[in-house]
């Protein structure tokens, strides 16, 4: 956001701007989940009302899966637990909930689910595909990052397509 305030967006000029921030705030440094929503929307109004042509894709949050078998201490036990258990994922689901309620709110403003790939919403309960996501540290796996950039390519082209619609 500092970037943005001060003259570091003034000469680019992307097609579409994709977000994808705000894990590192929740996860490592513990903000809530209010703070990292603010973070990431302030920075999505900036470039709305300084970039007037501009397209937004905000990226939603990545899930995190626990890695129970390499805790040594209690400390990790608890910072673990926090970082990547179930409240975690709530966190990171209530982020991504309020990321695509403030894009259906704006034409400019496009959601992208990454849960769409890396998770499997067949069961009662949404379940982080392993396959897709390491353990430690919570990020994709190469299969994982092939299936996501997969899906950000079909949707950039969708975006793309109808920005080019509208001119």
């Amino acid at each position: 956001l500092w970037r943005l305030l001060n003259g570091e967006m003034k000469d680019i000029e992307p097609k579409v701007w994709w977000i994808i921030i705000g894990r590192n705030d929740l996860v490592v440094h513990g903000c809530s989940e209010e703070v990292v929503l603010m973070g990431i929307l302030r920075i999505a109004e900036e470039i709305l009302l300084k970039k007037p042509t501009a397209k937004i894709v905000l990226n939603g949050m990545l899930p995190s899966v626990p890695d129970k078998e390499k805790l040594k201490e209690t400390e990790d036990q608890k910072r673990v637990k926090r970082w990547t258990g179930p409240n975690m994922w709530a966190s990171i689901r209530l982020v991504n909930k309020h990321l695509k309620e403030f894009s259906g709110k704006h034409d400019r403003v496009e959601y992208f689910d990454p849960g769409q790939i890396l998770v499997d919403r067949s069961a009662k309960k949404p379940v982080v595909k392993n396959m897709f996501i390491n353990k430690s540290p919570s990020t994709p796996t190469p299969l994982g990052y092939k299936e996501w950039l997969d899906a950000i390519s079909v949707k950039l082209s969708k975006v793309l397509d109808t920005k080019q619609k509208k001119e």
